[in-house]
C-alpha cells in the first residue's frame, strides 16, 4: 500500500530509500540526523514512512546522503528516459547533419522542460 499523505511523495518509498542509502553507506539514522541537522523525532517519522519531510529537510537529507532529490523521492524514471534519449542522439550524430542533431536536441529539451515553443 502506498502512503501518499501529500498526494505527491510516496512516504513508504521515501522511507525505503532512506533506509537503503543508510545501509549502503554504513550509516545509522542517528548518523543521518546528526550530519543533516534534521530533528531526530522527525527523522524517525521519515524513516518509518509516517510523514513527508519539508522540501528543506528533503534537501538536507539528499545532500547528506549524496543523492539527487529526484532519486530520494522516487522520480528518477524521467532521468533514465532522458539519458536514453541523449544516448540515441549520440547514435544519430554519426550519420546526421548538424541541423538534424540540433533539432532533435531541441525536441528533447522541450519535452523535459515542459516547454512547447
Amino acid at each position: 500500500m502506498n502512503n501518499r499523505d501529500d498526494g505527491i511523495i510516496d512516504t513508504e518509498l521515501l522511507a525505503f530509500r532512506i533506509r537503503e542509502l543508510l545501509y549502503d553507506r554504513g550509516m545509522t539514522p542517528t548518523d543521518l540526523w546528526r550530519e543533516s541537522g534534521v530533528d531526530r523525532g522527525m527523522m524517525s517519522l521519515y524513516t518509518h514512512g509516517k510523514r513527508v519531510p519539508s522540501l528543506y529537510n528533503l534537501l538536507k537529507i539528499a545532500h547528506t546522503l549524496d543523492v539527487s532529490l529526484d532519486y530520494l523521492v522516487g522520480n528518477e524514471g524521467d532521468v533514465k528516459v532522458l539519458a536514453s534519449e541523449i544516448k540515441n542522439l549520440a547514435v544519430l550524430q554519426k550519420g546526421a547533419s548538424a541541423r538534424e542533431i540540433e533539432e532533435k536536441a531541441e525536441q528533447i529539451i522541450r519535452k523535459y522542460s515542459g516547454s512547447r515553443q
